[in-house]
């Protein structure tokens, strides 16, 4: 699985920042709810340091589908360029 230079500890700073809250969760995954859209991002509790790519592109497809930012918004945010 291809990675990211981001780690799950910048990109939780990421979701925070743009309206995600965490919410406590059993087992192994990271749970994220955005109050205002009602949107969810689940993500596998980190066993390495880099996020995989396959999850920033799932997170901000879906991040533009429900409104709350633009697909490229978000690659600037994660990788601060236009991708």
């Amino acid at each position: 699985m291809v990675k990211t230079n981001i780690t799950y500890r910048q990109l939780k700073r990421i979701l925070f920042d743009i309206g995600f809250k965490e919410s406590r969760t059993t087992g192994k995954h990271l749970f994220f709810i955005h109050q205002e859209y009602g949107t969810r991002v689940i993500l596998p509790y980190p066993s390495k340091r880099q996020v995989p790519i396959v999850y920033v592109k799932a997170i901000g497809k879906m991040l533009d589908e429900y409104g709350i930012m633009p697909v490229e918004e978000f690659y600037q945010l994660i990788f601060g360029k236009e991708s």
